[in-house]
């Protein structure tokens, strides 16, 4: 039992015991060891930060030392990853060890008692200290930070590191578990390393310029790993940041890979890039690197900050590096300077569909009403097929154009959606046509959507950027490029609605049936065959509707009714759902008309 009150020798420092038999910080002026969290350092102060806040920052705190923990693991310097974010094996000789003390620093775990006996914490706060979650960047534009930091003495003689997390941290990223997730699920791109930006990485992002400026026992960058600024090819100034510029210092020779293995977002993207390659089994090669020919830069909600972790010296990169530099097989795969569309390999034989998402729910809609007569859905993907694999990406045949959306993906890619009720979209998504985009496709209907009845899936083409996707998703929902549908819920593709209402007389029970998109060829006369099968039907009738719509807008087509003696079981309901083509025990026959469930 541990005494109430009294001094413990540590293996390395000296902890302290309050009378409850908490620990407490000895008599100086470092923070209470209480704060730590995780991992490299200890937590304190949140100075302006509200509870929320302050466990949004501890979790992204902890995910970036996970993430870093995949960087800090034995770099293949031939990998693709290695490749492009650090630069070709004849440059980076000089720069491995740097590059790999870096993370294992970044990682270090020695406990508690390690942060206390190093005095290792950083400041938090929620507060733009000095006003730089809006600034101005290098060539004039306005912008918003996600954090900034500030090293030890760099704020006004700060004892500890400062790390500032501005409104953006919270209202436009999100917490890592969260961007995985959405990868996952396919709402996100899992091909693209900017697309894993979340707090976590904004978090690794700040830790790597942590530098020996803040003391010998508590840095990570030596030298300063910071924002390198550069000149690009037509003159335009800015700081290496997100992954296509930090691509391309890797690639502009020596100075390229010098500065990469100085440069924050190269540690915190090859760190992302190398996380969703263990996650997902494949390298995420997007976005490319800058291409000076180009002038492009991508671009996101937020950017960096904050002068104090920019580069001294605006550096001028030289052209950028030769395909004989790299080895053969990256070249073959990923492109080079001097092949930038090598020969297209096939889909290996034995290739299967990756279906993800979740089960298609059972009712849903066998046909859609489009303006050239009904077609599944299974039919409206093979349209969008057909004009995607061509290169075409424009209309998809029998869809009105204020309920679709086309968008160029690249040279010959293409992203398709067509509105499927007032909350739901069909959706295809490939990079590129030719036969692989017809293999691929046709995987992904037929094993993911028609045998599988999943509500996603996948290929990933054995080609550079390679990607196919279809499925069913919310209605231009997040991880949607194309330009929004109408958010008019009457507007949508027309599809079999049903409703039931139930009323009893006496020694009879009075069913109603209102119908829509929906046609036996024998006048509604199934729903009265099968009832037959409950008891005696009288009184039958199948006629037009005029008045009745359904929650979703639709208006009823038709209605049947009839008499039946009273049941004490579904049997009728059952009768009805065999009839139309639901799901046993989907339809409820109540006293008032209920919604149907189909998607």
């Amino acid at each position: 039992m541990r005494p109430a009150t009294a001094t413990l020798l540590c293996t390395l420092a000296l902890c302290l015991l309050s009378a409850e038999g908490g620990l407490i910080a000895p008599p100086n002026s470092k923070p209470p060891i209480s704060t730590r969290q995780t991992g490299f350092v200890g937590l304190f102060e949140f100075v302006g930060c509200d509870s929320y806040k302050k466990t949004q920052i501890n979790q992204a705190f902890n995910d970036a030392r996970i993430t870093l923990a995949v960087g800090a693991e034995q770099i293949d310097w031939n990998s693709a990853a290695a490749l492009e974010y650090w630069g070709p094996p004849e440059y980076t000789e000089p720069y491995r060890d740097r590059i790999t003390q870096n993370y294992v620093r970044a990682v270090a775990d020695e406990g508690w008692w390690g942060d206390w006996w190093y005095d290792r914490y950083i400041e938090v706060h929620c507060d733009d200290l000095s006003d730089n979650c809006n600034f101005t960047r290098p060539d004039g534009t306005e912008a918003r930070a996600a954090a900034y930091m500030y090293n030890s003495g760099g704020f006004g003689g700060n004892t500890y590191p400062i790390f500032n997390f501005c409104p953006g941290f919270f209202d436009v990223l999100r917490p890592h578990a969260e961007v995985v997730q959405d990868m996952k699920s396919g709402s996100l791109d899992r091909f693209s390393a900017l697309e894993m930006r979340s707090q976590a990485s904004t978090f690794l992002h700040e830790m790597t310029h942590v530098s020996k400026q803040s003391g010998e026992n508590r840095f990570i960058g030596d030298p300063a790993v910071v924002d390198n600024r550069i000149y690009l090819p037509n003159g335009r100034r800015v700081d290496a940041y997100k992954p296509a510029l930090a691509k391309y210092l890797a690639k502009t020779g020596p100075l390229g890979a010098d500065l990469a293995s100085r440069n924050s977002d190269n540690y915190a993207f090859y760190a992302l890039a190398r996380f969703l390659q263990k996650e997902f089994g494949d390298y995420p090669h997007k976005p490319v690197a800058y291409d000076p020919g180009s002038g492009t830069l991508e671009d996101d909600a937020l950017d960096g900050s904050n002068d104090a972790n920019v580069s001294p010296d605006i550096y001028t990169l030289g052209p950028t590096n030769p395909d004989s530099l790299y080895p053969a097989d990256y070249i073959s795969k990923y492109g080079g300077e001097a092949s930038p569309n090598p020969t297209l390999m096939p889909l290996p034989a034995d290739e299967a569909a990756s279906c993800s998402g979740s089960g298609l729910n059972p009712n849903f809609p066998p046909s859609f009403v489009l303006t050239d007569g009904d077609a599944s859905s299974r039919d409206i993907m093979y349209r969008m097929r057909d004009q995607a694999c061509q290169g075409q990406c424009q209309n998809i045949q029998g869809v009105p154009g204020n309920l679709m959306a086309a968008r160029k993906e690249g040279d010959d890619g293409c992203e398709y959606a067509a509105k499927i009720s007032p909350g739901k979209e069909l959706y295809m998504y490939v990079t590129n046509s030719g036969q692989n985009c017809y293999d691929a496709t046709a995987l992904i209907i037929e094993q993911c959507w028609t045998t599988n009845r999943r509500d996603a899936g996948w290929v990933n083409g054995p080609n550079f950027g390679e990607f196919f996707q279809a499925g069913v998703r919310d209605l231009n929902g997040e991880g949607n490029r194309h330009d929004p549908i109408t958010d008019d819920t009457t507007q949508f593709l027309s599809y079999r609605n049903v409703a039931c209402r139930w009323t009893s007389e006496l020694l009879w029970e009075v069913f109603k049936v209102e119908i829509s998109h929906w046609d036996d060829g024998n006048y509604g006369r199934s729903i009265r065959d099968n009832a037959k099968g409950c008891g005696a039907v009288t009184e039958w009738k199948y006629e037009d509707e005029h008045d009745y719509a359904f929650p979703d807008g639709q208006r009823a087509e038709k209605w049947a009714q009839f008499r039946i003696g009273r049941q004490w079981n579904d049997c009728v309901q059952h009768a009805i759902e065999s009839a139309v083509g639901l799901q046993r025990d989907t339809l409820s026959c109540a006293s008032d008309f209920e919604e149907l469930n189909q998607f």
